[in-house]
């Protein structure tokens, strides 16, 4: 029986380089998030730029996972870098969910989930565009 999943150019499994690139993409946020919170706790940031660093963040995440995921795809790549940006954003809800200890499915996590792959698709059409 042949495998007829997608592979990366080395043979590995897409999907699997796509969660691990998510994994990579989520630590970054938590980085930054922190980093973010430290800068509000020094208040070098007004509680107000909340707003705007939040989805600041969360797509600048997004476009590592699907740049990281993207990379090594042979086909598809816009493809990929939504799921790259999908899944980021879905990892990441589920991570900051148990830190949290809140876990509620809203508008706002759709809204994110569609910013991320929307983010993601884009650096996928960047790639085929520049035909990387």
């Amino acid at each position: 029986m042949r495998d007829s999943s997608p592979k990366t150019r080395s043979g590995s499994p897409m999907f699997l380089h796509t969660l691990r690139s998510a994994v990579i993409a989520s630590a970054l946020s938590i980085i930054l998030v922190v980093a973010f919170a430290f800068a509000l706790q020094q208040q070098w940031l007004k509680a107000e730029s909340i707003p705007i660093i939040n989805p600041i963040i969360k797509v600048l995440a997004a476009i590592t996972a699907a740049l990281l995921t993207v990379k090594r795809s042979e086909n598809r790549p816009w493809l990929w870098g939504m799921a790259g940006g999908a899944i980021f954003m879905l990892l990441t809800f589920v991570l900051f969910s148990i830190l949290s200890g809140n876990f509620e499915l809203n508008i706002g996590l759709l809204i994110d989930l569609a910013m991320c792959a929307l983010a993601g698709a884009s650096v996928g059409v960047i790639k085929n565009l520049r035909g990387a």
